[in-house]
């Protein structure tokens, strides 16, 4: 949102956001705490913002002038510099207050008559400071605790909370307010999308299996879950190109109206489930801006990646369609690459237990993500060949820490894949499926491709294929080598690089 219009005018620029989200976020693998906490840096920023516009402003002498919030970033202008300095300590004092552990930053800059400039000093500046605080430990227990927090098992436990199952536990007080008020939150990241009183709902990760069940997903795949890490491609480069807050804040809501469409659409099936199970169907961990976790059903998974990258580039330029040609909107449509450009996605999509820490899932899925932006001949502004996703299917129990594990556990794939090619990854595993292609010739296939068997021994593992699953596959369909050549292994031809990617997902492909 946006309240004055900053740009030529005099004064300093005081920009504060909050650092270090996922520290903060997901330092224990509790939902409710997570939630409690993506709650708490939510609403801090919107709540400087709103004692602005509702002029109720009582955190230093004289109110500042909203420029612009969003996400877990506000701007404000003030006219001289000791102004300036007091919000700044003002806001610092104020997160330390209410969020003990959280960490944040408010710097200033002089006002120069470029906001588009000043705002890239003040970036400049934020990173610095960062770099030079110091970390925030635990504070002392001011109680008598002894005892480590039921939850964290690292903070002194001096708060008692009420767990699900009428067990209570001995918590610190830190945990035990994010507790709670994650608890007050559930659903409330998004409540924009869907309205539903949720109090009664089924909530934990381990639900989800109920769905899985459901939809007649594999055995194999009912305890499983789906955690989706989403980031925008180049949205700072095309921020940074907008000249004033107005367009600033046409951006933002942008953003904001465009997520929250995809979202509506690519949850609405898995919601409607779980509203007639009275389970909780999709957990959204964190959402600031361009960004945000999401843990869905295993079963779900794909469909909800596919049908979130199709409809957010869709979202966006039909809204950018239908808005009037202000010189700000001129300025947006110039920023995303001129007109038929777009704003894209990338994912990154973990499959794994409901139990496995969530930290470490939410890690590996934001790893996929930054790797899937790296992808060659990406365009950030091409709904074709800008939304992208990378996953990884965890089997073993044990989530790696990185993309280069995951990539040495099943080297050769084709991933990252466009949405396009995922579409057709999965149609691909629909088509062997139900042809009655045995998955046994699969996973020998892709041991095959691994081990660098020569072309004869790989063909013949085609030609092993039972004959009424080859006449129901036919030559069209690409799924079957005419001959050898196809086959060879060293290096890896672009043939068999897809059949890796089909093991992987087999089952998760309904």
């Amino acid at each position: 949102m946006t309240s004055v219009d900053a740009q030529g005018r005099d004064g300093f620029l005081v920009a504060f956001a909050a650092t270090n989200l996922f520290a903060y976020i997901f330092d224990t693998h509790n939902l409710s705490v997570i939630r409690g906490a993506s709650n708490d840096l939510e609403q801090f920023v919107q709540g400087i913002a709103k004692e602005i516009t509702d002029d109720q402003w009582s955190l230093t002498t004289t109110a500042p002038d909203l420029v612009y919030s969003g996400a877990s970033e506000i701007l404000l202008a003030v006219d001289t510099e000791a102004a300036a300095k007091d919000l700044c300590e003002a806001l610092e004092n104020r997160l330390q207050d209410q969020l003990r552990l959280a960490t944040g930053i408010a710097v200033f800059e002089k006002l120069d008559g470029n906001i588009n400039a000043c705002r890239q000093r003040l970036d400049a500046k934020m990173r610095r400071e960062q770099l030079r605080r110091a970390t925030v430990i635990p504070p002392p227990s001011t109680r008598g605790a002894s005892a480590p927090c039921a939850i964290d098992g690292i903070r002194p436990a001096s708060e008692e909370v009420n767990l699900p199952g009428q067990r209570t536990a001995q918590c610190s007080e830190h945990t035990a307010r994010r507790y709670n008020e994650g608890r007050q939150a559930r659903g409330a990241l998004l409540s924009d999308i869907f309205t539903d009183d949720i109090k009664e709902w089924a909530q934990s990760f381990s639900d989800l299996e109920q769905l899985n069940v459901e939809r007649n997903a594999r055995e194999s795949i009912h305890g499983k879950m789906c955690v989706i890490q989403a980031d925008g491609n180049a949205f700072g480069a095309c921020r940074a190109k907008l000249q004033d807050p107005v367009a600033l804040g046409a951006f933002s809501n942008l953003v904001v109206e465009a997520l929250r469409s995809a979202l509506e659409k690519a949850l609405g099936a898995v919601w409607a489930v779980g509203r007639e199970k009275k389970v909780l169907a999709a957990h959204m961990l964190y959402r600031a801006g361009d960004e945000f976790c999401l843990v869905v059903p295993a079963g779900y998974g794909f469909d909800i990646i596919r049908t979130l990258l199709a409809e957010f580039s869709e979202a966006v330029r039909c809204q950018l369609q239908a808005a009037s040609q202000t010189k700000s909107q001129q300025q947006l449509q110039a920023a995303m690459g001129g007109d038929g450009g777009t704003l894209t996605l990338a994912v990154g999509a973990v499959f794994c237990d409901t139990h496995e820490p969530i930290q470490r899932a939410r890690r590996l899925a934001a790893a996929l993500c930054e790797h899937a932006k790296e992808k060659d001949g990406l365009q950030a502004h091409d709904a074709e060949n800008g939304n992208v996703v990378d996953c990884a299917v965890i089997e073993s129990g044990f989530v790696p820490v990185s993309t280069t594990e995951v990539r040495r556990r099943l080297p050769c794939t084709r991933r990252p894949l466009w949405r396009r090619e995922l579409e057709q990854l999965a149609e691909s595993v629909r088509q062997l499926r139900g042809a009655g292609f045995p998955s046994g010739r699969i996973h020998t296939l892709v041991d095959a491709i691994r081990d660098r068997w020569s072309k004869e021994d790989v063909w013949r593992i085609f030609s092993r294929v039972p004959q009424e699953v080859r006449d129901k596959l036919c030559d069209e369909s690409g799924l079957l080598p005419s001959g050898p050549d196809q086959c060879v292994t060293d290096p890896v031809t672009e043939f068999l690089k897809w059949w890796p990617d089909r093991r992987e997902i087999w089952d998760y492909v309904l």
